[in-house]
């Protein structure tokens, strides 16, 4: 879930003392993409906390990646970068190992698009490109994020 921070994966541990974590984390240019998609008005909660700019949107990527990144080891959770997992090597047995599971490999080959199947960027003007990368800064840089 994207909304969700490591203090959700540290509850969840609570509840579920066994449970498994794999942390997926996106490009934050491709991920402000994906979501301007659908127009550019989630909430991380309603009322109060609207994400409809690329600062409101980077900022909260910036907070969950900080999370994971400095907490992922101590919830024991696999941190999983999205673009190895779409890669020519996807880390399916590292996965595989961490969470106790067999992947059908067959289901991998599969091919996902937008809502309406065509997976076509969204155009993001050079001003939103500029806020997003700043409300990102350092994080998405010490990870190898350019733009």
């Amino acid at each position: 879930e994207v909304r969700l921070g490591i203090e959700h994966g540290f509850y969840l541990r609570w509840l579920y003392p066994k449970a498994r974590f794999v942390l997926l984390y996106r490009n934050p240019l491709d991920a402000y993409r994906s979501y301007a998609r659908y127009g550019r008005s989630w909430y991380d909660t309603f009322p109060d906390k609207p994400v409809f700019t690329p600062t409101a949107f980077g900022k909260h990527w910036r907070r969950l990646m900080q999370g994971f990144l400095g907490d992922s080891k101590r919830l024991d959770a696999l941190l999983v970068r999205y673009e190895d997992l779409i890669g020519d090597c996807p880390p399916i047995a590292e996965i595989e190992a961490h969470l106790g599971i067999q992947v059908n490999r067959l289901v991998l080959k599969g091919e996902l698009g937008g809502p309406d199947g065509s997976g076509k960027p969204v155009r993001v003007s050079r001003l939103e490109r500029w806020l997003l990368k700043r409300a990102v800064s350092p994080v998405a840089a010490e990870l190898g994020y350019k733009w």
